[in-house]
C-alpha cells in the first residue's frame, strides 16, 4: 500500500477541476492509503476524465455512496 496526499474525497465533476484543487489547497491535503491501482486504456482514462461522476464497471464494489431521493 501507499501513503498520498488527497485533495477531495468525492469524486470531482471533470479533471479540470481536480488540476485546480489542487493548485488551490495545497496545504489542506489530506493522506489517504491507496489500496488498488486500476491501470486504464487510453480510451477508458479518457471517458473517465470527460465524465467522472458516471458510474463505471471497473468500480464496482469499490465504495462510495448511493444518492438517497426524498420522498414526496
Amino acid at each position: 500500500m501507499k501513503t498520498v496526499k488527497i485533495y477531495m474525497v468525492r469524486k470531482p465533476s471533470d479533471i479540470n477541476e481536480v488540476k485546480e484543487l489542487c493548485r488551490r489547497y495545497n496545504a489542506q491535503a489530506e493522506e489517504v492509503t491507496v489500496t488498488e491501482t486500476v491501470n486504464l486504456t487510453p480510451t477508458w482514462y479518457e471517458a473517465v476524465c470527460r465524465a467522472p461522476l458516471d458510474d463505471y464497471i471497473f468500480l464496482s464494489g469499490k465504495g462510495g455512496y448511493q444518492k438517497v431521493l426524498p420522498d414526496y
